[in-house]
């Protein structure tokens, strides 16, 4: 699983799902990008703040693989259970 979190829209605001789809259409994602007010769910996977935006890739079974500004399909097809056609 891949998921992006965005904390602000390009206003500093709480971003909408408008953003939220502009987001993922912009930049071609293949996986959730959720709202995340005040940065909760992003300081549970990266407390400093190392990267922007921050990617996670988590495998089956919940377990973090990879954090990062950037997630490759290698990286995610690594984790697939079965390969990926």
């Amino acid at each position: 699983m891949v998921i992006t979190a965005a904390n602000e829209n390009t206003s500093y605001a709480t971003p909408s799902t408008s953003d939220l789809l502009s987001w993922d259409s912009y930049y071609s994602l293949g996986f959730p990008v959720v709202a995340d007010p005040g940065r909760a769910v992003d300081k549970l996977y990266d407390p400093n703040a190392m990267t922007r935006p921050t990617y996670v890739l988590i495998e089956p079974g919940g377990k973090i693989v990879k954090i990062g500004s950037s997630i490759s399909n290698s990286d995610i097809e690594a984790v697939l259970p079965t390969a990926y056609p």
